[in-house]
């Protein structure tokens, strides 16, 4: 392929003629971490921050401020771990292979990091949004029978493209910008899940009426209202077995917010369909640390079959609403039940009969179809929230394999406006 002037290509592919292609050694000063004995108590609990596997989910910020554990003066004198400037890019190399941040303070890693000090011609925010783009790279070089690892020697031959500073710079703001705005958007979703919950709670409780309301609610057991006694699922094979519709939901596939993970679809014998789930129908997980997590089906989720460890309620629309139902089982009354019933035997577990006696509260279902409507409108807005966090991390992508191969260029005398423009959504 001829190449477009101004462009070369090097090992990675093609990147900008201006842009080099070199060792990382020539950028940056590579530390190891190091543990010091955890015999000696007087090495742990002190003040000294310690970047451990134990911070795998502060490394996915561009920033990290503290560590979940700390190591005493002593511990880092009488061991190998150094204390590390702040603005030092710390690099998970084992197990969450792949993930870095920036040291705001002066810390010290665990040997499972590959840590490097940046020089005047890296610019360590940069270098942490390359590293994430890197996934080829580090999935190339990991070994190890019993986690994943990048050994030390890899990080010393590593080589990086590295554009100008004034670039790195602005590649590195147009990304950052993009990671606000997820931020953002993300800290808003919490917001208003909370909120709804808190809604939910006030509502379903009774504590709450909706206006036009007053009718005095009752108690009835869920068994008696639904349409025939909860059933159990069918056995599922452990591996899907075809890409023939419908797919199984399994007790797994139940997030934690009620949603389905669809899997691969496999195979299903025509004699099953009674084993399909319908409108309407909510699925209840019944064993293990998944006990009690409830799916309300959704049509657009495809045609679904239940799994055994699943108990299928159906309700009778002329008592309960199945809207209703769902919401009630996220509430506190609800867990409060799952788990002093679950934990009755060794195992946690509840079967289909102590679901049938499951109270709930029972408004006129007038009532509970004008609550399931204020449930669906908060649903909505949390789907358009999260489709928003979603199309914009997939913005992000897209900008970062476009601007850290140099596909995308940016003015570098007009990078704010250029930014704006790229992560727009």
């Amino acid at each position: 392929m001829e190449l477009k002037p101004g462009y070369k290509r090097v090992e990675t592919g093609v990147i900008p003629e201006t842009w080099d292609y070199r060792p990382i050694s020539d950028y940056a000063q590579l530390e190891s971490g190091h543990t010091p004995s955890k015999k000696v108590a007087a090495y742990w609990d002190g003040t000294v921050p310690w970047v451990s596997l134990h911070d795998t989910l502060a490394l996915e910020h561009t920033f990290i401020a503290d560590t979940s554990v700390k190591i005493s003066e002593l511990g880092l004198a009488r061991s190998s771990a150094r204390l590390l400037p702040a603005g030092t890019v710390v690099f998970s190399r084992t197990a969450t292979v792949g993930k870095a941040s920036i040291m705001t303070k002066p810390m010290a890693t665990s040997q499972d990091f590959a840590n490097y000090i940046c020089g005047p011609d890296l610019y360590n925010e940069y270098l942490v949004h390359l590293f994430r783009a890197m996934g080829s790279t580090w999935r190339r070089l990991m070994a190890g029978s019993t986690h994943n690892t990048i050994y030390m020697p890899a990080f010393k031959k590593l080589q990086i493209v590295a554009p100008p500073l004034a670039e790195q710079k602005a590649i590195a703001g147009a990304l950052a910008d993009t990671d606000a705005m997820i931020g953002a958007l993300t800290k808003l979703l919490a917001k208003k899940r909370d909120l709804r919950t808190a809604t939910m709670q006030r509502l379903l409780s009774g504590e709450q009426r909706l206006a036009g309301f007053s009718e005095q609610w009752s108690f009835a057991k869920l068994g008696d209202c639904l349409t025939a006694p909860p059933s159990y699922g069918i056995n599922a094979p452990a591996v899907p077995l075809s890409d023939t519709l419908p797919r199984y939901i399994r007790i797994t596939d139940i997030t934690e917010e009620g949603d389905y993970l669809p899997k691969p679809p496999v195979s299903v014998e025509s004699h099953n369909t009674r084993y399909v789930l319908k409108p309407g129908d909510i699925v209840f997980a019944r064993t293990g640390a998944t006990t009690g997590k409830t799916y309300l089906y959704d049509p657009e989720d495809g045609q679904l079959v239940y799994a055994g460890f699943l108990i299928l309620a159906r309700p009778n629309p002329e008592k309960l609403v199945s809207k209703f139902l769902a919401a009630y089982t996220t509430t506190r009354s609800y867990w409060n039940w799952v788990k002093t019933v679950s934990m009755r035997s060794g195992q946690p577990g509840i079967n289909g009969q102590q679901f049938a006696r499951l109270e709930i509260p029972l408004p006129p279902v007038d009532e509970q179809l004008a609550i399931a409507e204020v449930i669906t409108a908060a649903d909505q807005e949390l789907a358009l929230l999260k489709a928003r966090i979603k199309k914009t991390q997939s913005l992000k992508q897209a900008m970062m394999q476009a601007l850290l191969t140099g596909r995308v260029r940016l003015a570098i005398e007009n990078v704010e406006d250029a930014t704006k423009e790229l992560v727009d959504v």
